[in-house]
This record gives C-alpha cells, sequence and structure tokens, in this order.
C-alpha cells in the first residue's frame, strides 16, 4: 500500500514536485504519476492501481484542477470508497460543493514551511505512517539479511516492542527535523558562491534580461481565508522617494540576493534526495522539470572556461534527456559547483529567476499598484516568494489604509511610503507570529529587516561604498 496518492492538474507540476518531495523527505510514501508511472503501462490502469493502493488523498486545489474531469473523477473515487481526502488550496478557486466541507490546508495566506507543516499533522491524524527515509530514488533497495545479536523480544516480532521502536524513532525523527529548521533559518548556505570586489562590480554591470510576461487576471479571494494582521505604526521620517523603472538591474539583483539569502540557497546550492533528481543553484532549477537544462544551455552560450566546456562535452545531452544516473554522478555535481563561481552561470540562473518569478509577481502585485521604489518592489518579492505569489498580506495592507484592492498608490489617495511601511510592519507581525507557532525565532528576522531597512530610509536599497549589505547576518551584494 502507499501513503498518499496526490490529485492535481498538470498546470501546478511545479508546486506538486516540491511538495512530493517535502513529504518523501518526512518519510511519506508518495504517489505521483510523474514518478510512478512506468515506461509501457497504460496511464488510465496505472492512475486506477494508484488510487486503490493508496491510503489518503492530497488533492491539490486551483481553478485548473477544479475545472479537470480527471481530477474530479480521482476524488470522487476516493469520496466513494470513504478514504481521507486532505485539500491544499494552492489558488483560490470554486470548490466543489461536495469538497466545501472538508477543511483544506492554505498554502496561499503562510509560508510553505507553515502550510507543510500542518499537512504533515494533518495526514497523522490521518493515519499515516513516517518512515523516516528519503525520496523513493535514494531508498535503499531491499536485501534479505541476517538479524544478530538482537534482544530476543524485539527479533520476535513482539507487538509491544515494534510500537516502543516506532514511538522512538518518530521521536528522533521529529528532533533532527526541528534541529534542522532552526539550524537552516540562522546559519548561512556554506556553498553559497562568495563574491570579490572585482566580482560585485561585473554583476553591477551585467545585463539580466527583463522578459515579458503575460498573467492572468487575479482571483479574489475570501477575507475568511485572510488572517487577522493589522499593526499599527507612526511612520518615520525618510529619505525622498526616487522612481525606479521595470527593468532596473540595481533593483532586480538587490531584490534576488536579499531573498536568496533569507531562501538559504545559493548560486552553487545544490541536492540530489528529492524528486527533482538533482536541485540545483538558487532558485533549485531540477533535472526533472528542465529548468535545469534552461540554465545550463543559457550559461553554455555565455562561456568557454574549461567547466564549460567539460559541461557541453561529457554533459549536456544527458541533462537535456534528464538522465537519472546524473544523480550520484560526483563529477557533474563538482562542476556545477564550480560552474557557480562563474558570471555567466550567475547570470543564467538570476534570467531564468526573473523571468519565472520576478515577471510573474511584478505583473501580478507591483505594477498594478505603481510601486516604483526599490525596497517596495524588493519587499513584494520577497512575501511573493515566502509566502506564495497569490499571498493576501498586501491586500491586508490595502484594508488597513481603507484603499480598493490592487489601487494605484497616489492616485488612490495613499502614498507609497505609507503602504509598504503598512505592509512591511504586517509582514512583520506575520512572521513574528509563525516564528512563534513554530518556535522558530529565525523567521522573525525575515520580517524585521524590511521594517528596519524602512526606518533607515533605504528606500533605493543603496549599500555601502563596496555595494554590500547585512542581510539576515550575512554581508551581500546590492549595488550603490
Amino acid at each position: 500500500m502507499t501513503d498518499v496518492f496526490i490529485s492535481y492538474s498538470r498546470k501546478d507540476v511545479e508546486f506538486v514536485r516540491r511538495l512530493t518531495a517535502s513529504l518523501e523527505d518526512r518519510g511519506v510514501d508518495v504517489w505521483f504519476d510523474q514518478a510512478d508511472i512506468h515506461a509501457g503501462v497504460k496511464w488510465s490502469t496505472a492512475i486506477q492501481q494508484g488510487l486503490r493502493a493508496s491510503n489518503a488523498m492530497i488533492l491539490i486545489i486551483s481553478p485548473d484542477s477544479m475545472a479537470s474531469t480527471n481530477v474530479e473523477d480521482e476524488w470522487q473515487y476516493f469520496l466513494d470508497k470513504k478514504k481521507p481526502i486532505i485539500p491544499v488550496l494552492l489558488q483560490p478557486a470554486d470548490i466543489h460543493f461536495q469538497l466545501n466541507r472538508i477543511q483544506y490546508i492554505d498554502f496561499t495566506a503562510q509560508t510553505y514551511e507553515a502550510a507543510l507543516e500542518q499537512l504533515i499533522a494533518e495526514l497523522g491524524l490521518k493515519g499515516v505512517a513516517f518512515t523516516g527515509l528519503t525520496s523513493k530514488a535514494a531508498r535503499p533497495v531491499p536485501q534479505t539479511a541476517t538479524v544478530a545479536a538482537l534482544p530476543e523480544d524485539v527479533a520476535s516480532g513482539d507487538p509491544r516492542s515494534r510500537i516502543l521502536q516506532i514511538v522512538v524513532a518518530v521521536v528522533i525523527v521529529i528532533a533532527a527535523l526541528l534541529i534542522r529548521e532552526v539550524y537552516v533559518a540562522s546559519v548561512p548556505d556554506p556553498r553559497s558562491a562568495t563574491q570579490t570586489a572585482a566580482d560585485q562590480t561585473a554583476v553591477a554591470e551585467r545585463s539580466t534580461p527583463f522578459a515579458t510576461t503575460t498573467q492572468a487576471a487575479l482571483t479574489a479571494t475570501t477575507p475568511e481565508a485572510t488572517p487577522e494582521i493589522t499593526p499599527t505604526f507612526q511612520a518615520s521620517a525618510v529619505t525622498p522617494i526616487v522612481a525606479a523603472t521595470p527593468t532596473d538591474r540595481h533593483t532586480l539583483i538587490a531584490a534576488l540576493n536579499i531573498t536568496s539569502t533569507f531562501e538559504g540557497f545559493g548560486y552553487a546550492s545544490y541536492n540530489n534526495y528529492d524528486s527533482g533528481i538533482i536541485s540545483y543553484g538558487r532558485s533549485l532549477y531540477t533535472l526533472a522539470s528542465g529548468s535545469l537544462a534552461a540554465v545550463l544551455v543559457d550559461y553554455l552560450a555565455n562561456s568557454t572556461t574549461t567547466t564549460a566546456n567539460k559541461l557541453r562535452n561529457d554533459y549536456l545531452d544527458r541533462v537535456n534527456a534528464q538522465d537519472e544516473t546524473l544523480r550520484n554522478d560526483e563529477t557533474f555535481q563538482t562542476l556545477l559547483i564550480a560552474a557557480a563561481d562563474e558570471i555567466a552561470m550567475q547570470d543564467a540562473q538570476d534570467a531564468w529567476t526573473t523571468e519565472n518569478y520576478w515577471n510573474r509577481i511584478y505583473q501580478q502585485s507591483i505594477a498594478p499598484r505603481g510601486i516604483q521604489t526599490p525596497l517596495g518592489q524588493a519587499l513584494i518579492y520577497d512575501i511573493g516568494i515566502s509566502n506564495g505569489i497569490n499571498n493576501q498580506l498586501i491586500q491586508l495592507a490595502e484594508t488597513a489604509l481603507g484603499v480598493p484592492a490592487l489601487s494605484r498608490v497616489g492616485e488612490n489617495g495613499v502614498s507609497e511610503e505609507t503602504m509598504i511601511t503598512q505592509l512591511a510592519h504586517i509582514y512583520q507581525q506575520h512572521m513574528q507570529n509563525l516564528a512563534e507557532q513554530m518556535s522558530l525565532p529565525g523567521l522573525a528576522r525575515r520580517g524585521d529587516f524590511w521594517v528596519t531597512l524602512i526606518e533607515s530610509g533605504n528606500w533605493q536599497l543603496r549599500g555601502n561604498s563596496l555595494g554590500n549589505l547585512v542581510v539576515n547576518g550575512r554581508t551581500i551584494y546590492v549595488g550603490n
């Protein structure tokens, strides 16, 4: 039997990949069609087998999934069989009336990590066991072994001893996860690419493409799904606000570097233990999704170093083919980490992140409101990454100030300074609440940073003489 079947729309596959990896890292056995349907097996037959074999279902809620007949067939099967369904709200949608009575886990109104913890807890309540193993690809192949020198009651399969073993294992896993979360929240990634003053100058001069993207109209969200956070504040004296254009490289570089510092991923970040096969770089571009290939192609088009030539000649075809044997190729890992020191690779990563994250947040949340300052744009980007692109924190700020949703600052009677300051305080309170709920004080520093930045009057996100700024205890480059 499988623990969990994930039902979703293909348009939400990137989120599902990330969620699958997170669950498998916690020891949940996940049935995910892109990983569990093997060559030569009829799709509908495999889905039917997966539904029958799974004890619970995670249903990804989005407009696309709610419009999918295949998704409806899957959750209807679980309802008919009286198996538990846990809806996960990815985007606000018109939810089928048969699902309205089921409490969902909201990934839109809180950070991914906080929502994941709620989902893990709910799975536990539904009877899902946690083995403590990592993703399927990383799990050892079962082998026949001889048990030696075990206490008699354990070797004999005494149920009470078995229960005790499980309890101890669960406690150890939970303690390890908590220690890891605290460590990640407070310690920078040691593999992040460091830059010399010369490198920083090169970064400031490089061109990061700002590709135009189309964005569907915002879906209205209900007040009930919004946390009640409306702190009051006293606006401090600040320096005059100067507009930044949408293509301002300084704003873009500063925003990406600040958020990457809080996320804990650098240009050289690398792992090979989740369903992405290989996850690499500041936005964890994966081999399985094709994003790693896109970044690699861009890099190779602009680099002729020995590292680049080795990757081009020995690995590019295998990356394009999504060769799973690359997972354990140590030479490939070494080359990728070495490439992260090159400006060409950093440009390639930033270009992909710009196109797939920055542009979407800009078109959906920044441009409609006429936000122009580097600080304001970077704050909204950071909120979008930490709390999800469809988060409701900006709507909370608009409500607190009594202005219409998506209204342009200045035209709605509220200055950009007032709007961004209100938003920063709401974000600060939200992160403090999460820090208390999860006993992870490192989360609060993320919200505190933006309020401190506003109080210092640094609306242009200028660094020191070298263009550096201290973020979460680390010195990073933002320009000057």
